[in-house]
């Protein structure tokens, strides 16, 4: 609910007071010149009585005034504050009603309200939790779902932005983000031409295939789109991809040893068969002219089975990096055979990284742990990983007899499981160019499967999305974002670390920022860079953020870092806590790299002020410890830390702002100007 117009209660306590004064000395003169009319006597003393009444009066009247303003008008503007922030806010503080001391009634009312409308808003979250408990159920669902699926998967809007993607799409592109155009991590010009063809063609249900690329990189991804459709209009598309360009390197690799091994071979073969000829038609030649004719056939012979055996071996190598084998976890196998045997076998964790085909490499572990859980002589079953020398060695160790090799055979004998066919577990790790063996160990036995090491998957555990989805993102036109509500709008919260408080001589040493999408702080979408300011950096200064010279030696410029950011920053609104210290360093970094600057900029320490006119404190500290916000000690004043503190302030004054009548951007922008 807006304002009502009119004059404030401070204003309205002082006019009364003054109002008293005005009468009180009305009323004394009004006195002394009754007295002076009936009784006679000089003038002057009762001008002077007058005089001094008065003036007694207006100071008696501001003194209580100014008491009352103190111990009544702010308390009761604060209670009122803080009970406005809770009703229209999610803040579950006690309300502090330390400054309203002297109206304990008040305050305890207020507090009364404030713990009904926390007992109200807890039930019907309770309700709401109860009635979303399938829907969550779904989610987990879904998220397993995509998390594990190998090929990429982006849901866009009708307007090409991001509603959804998996893991698999986040590795192949790069960092997506929510509500942000595929365009800027994809070439769409082909996915275009696959929709415009189902268009054509009113495919309902249906989906066209598609070639592209990244818009950075030389990969090559081969899909599908399909339309979504609800209520007979077309509301977004899904997009099914893979990476091909592994497949297709390894197609031309593959064509080029075919062609090799056709040209290496012919010389021999051509030669074998002038030999053979020569033989066949001079049957009467000299032993020794014949014996030199073998020995050149058995030349040519040796030459083409070296040119095969090479040709094989290249085709093995081949093979060997290619689909079904692929970067896996190894840990990934331990967790799937402990679901399976949990009390037979001891797992060691592991951080190994092996390529490997994860699910036969399992079916033939899990085939082998069947057989030895079954055997009394062999207990204490124990599975781990070693890596080193470029391989891992999964070993599958007990105490007790070793095994007889024929006994392994017989089980790698077996297919490794029905969807592959009559594939065995000893064709598996052919195609895996490796080997399995029985050897003693300290206590008993153990069996060794080697397999290749792999670089670490640090890179791809960083791609996994914690927020992937979210169907409810509004529609809107970028361009125009200041006609929208606040609710609706994207925005990048930042905070910058310096060397110092002057904006003309001082420099960046750190800039991040945080996303909000959809009314949500999206904690995955971040920026966080360390920048070289070109300078020393004051002790005093490193106290506060902890950045010292050492740590932004290696560090790339601000005019190298502002670039990146504005580009994370881009079709969203600029926030941060006394926006303009950091937009004025933003600000003439992009203007001498050339880089346009037209995104615009709340300021929560001045949308504060508005909001709360009646305190002196508009911190960050303050503002989070009256919206209800703890600022973990160890994150504040880190740019990343603030700048997440910042955002979670902001999403509780939107709800403030709609409040106070301030409910698009424009009116944001020009409220906290003082113009609104």
């Amino acid at each position: 609910m807006a304002k009502r117009p009119g004059l404030g209660l401070r204003l309205r306590f002082a006019l009364f007071f003054g109002a008293l004064a005005v009468g009180g000395t009305a009323l004394v003169c009004l006195g002394l010149w009754l007295g002076h009319s009936r009784s006679g006597g000089a003038a002057e003393g009762y001008l002077i009585a007058a005089l001094v009444a008065g003036f007694g009066l207006a100071g008696l009247a501001a003194w209580i005034g100014f008491l009352f303003d103190e111990n009544v008008a702010k308390p009761i503007l604060s209670l009122s504050a803080e009970l406005v922030t809770r009703a229209k806010s999610n803040v579950a503080t006690d309300v502090d009603a330390g400054s309203a001391r002297h109206l304990d009634e008040l305050a305890d009312a207020a507090q009364t309200v404030h713990t009904a409308i926390t007992e109200a808003r807890a039930s019907l979250e309770q309700a709401l939790a109860e009635k979303t408990a399938q829907i969550a159920r779904d989610k987990a669902l879904l998220e397993a779902l995509l998390r594990e699926l190998a090929d990429g998967v982006v849901v866009v809007s009708s307007d090409g932005r991001i509603l959804l993607y998996n893991r698999a799409a986040a590795i192949s592109l790069g960092s997506l983000g929510l509500d942000r155009p595929l365009s800027r991590y994809l070439r769409t010009d082909p996915v275009m031409a696959a929709i415009d063809r189902l268009t054509a063609h009113g495919r309902v249900g249906g989906s066209a295939t598609f070639l592209t690329s990244p818009t950075s990189g030389n990969q090559i991804f081969t899909g599908t789109v399909s339309a979504v459709e609800f209520e007979g209009e077309r509301i977004g598309h899904v997009l099914h991809f893979r990476d091909m360009t592994e497949d297709l390197r390894v197609h031309g690799d593959l064509e080029r040893l075919l062609t090799r091994t056709i040209e290496g071979a012919r010389r021999p073969i051509s030669a074998i068969g002038a030999v053979l000829d020569t033989l066949e038609v001079a049957q009467d030649l000299p032993p020794e002219d014949r014996a030199r004719f073998e020995a050149s056939l058995r030349e040519e012979r040796d030459r083409l089975a070296d040119v095969l055996a090479k040709s094989a071996a290249e085709e093995a190598a081949i093979n060997a990096m290619h689909w079904p084998i692929r970067v896996l976890d190894v840990q990934q196998i331990f967790d799937a055979l402990y679901q399976q045997f949990q009390a037979n076998v001891a797992i060691q964790p592991t951080d190994a990284v092996a390529r490997c085909d994860g699910f036969a490499v399992t079916e033939i572990l899990a085939r082998i742990l069947r057989e030895l859980s079954e055997r009394a002589e062999c207990r204490g079953l124990t599975l781990s990983a070693e890596e080193g020398a470029g391989e891992v060695r999964l070993l599958l160790g007990w105490r007790g007899d070793t095994l007889p090799l024929s006994d392994l055979e017989s089980w790698l004998s077996d297919p490794v499981a029905v969807a592959y066919g009559d594939y065995t577990g000893r064709e598996a790790l052919a195609a895996h160019r490796s080997d399995i063996w029985v050897e003693p160990a300290e206590s008993g036995a153990r069996i060794v499967l080697p397999l290749r090491a792999a670089a670490a998957m640090e890179d791809r555990r960083a791609a996994e999305p914690l927020g992937f989805y979210d169907f409810d993102l509004p529609s809107h036109a970028a361009p125009n974002l200041g006609a929208y509500p606040l609710a609706d709008l994207a925005y990048t919260v930042f905070d910058t670390e310096t060397t110092g408080l002057n904006t003309d001589r001082d420099a960046v040493v750190q800039i991040a920022g945080v996303r909000i999408v959809g009314n949500r702080l999206r904690r995955e979408e971040t920026f966080d860079q360390l920048v070289n300011p070109g300078r020393a950096i004051p002790l005093a200064t490193t106290k506060i953020h902890g950045i010292d010279d050492a740590m932004v030696a290696d560090a790339p410029l601000f005019i190298d870092v502002a670039g990146a950011f504005l580009d994370f920053a881009e079709e969203s609104v600029l926030i941060a806590h006394h926006a303009a210290f950091d937009m004025a360093f933003l600000n003439r970094t992009a203007q001498q790299a050339g880089l346009p600057l037209t995104i615009p900029v709340l300021c929560t320490a001045l949308l504060s002020s508005r909001l709360f006119p009646h305190s002196g404190d508009h911190t960050l500290d303050g503002l989070a410890a009256r919206c209800g916000i703890d600022i973990e000690s160890d994150l504040r004043h880190t740019a990343l830390g603030d700048s997440i503190a910042t955002a979670e302030v902001f999403l509780k004054l939107i709800p403030l702002l709609e409040a106070a009548g301030v409910k698009t951007l424009d009116d944001a922008l020009s409220w906290q100007s003082g113009d609104g």
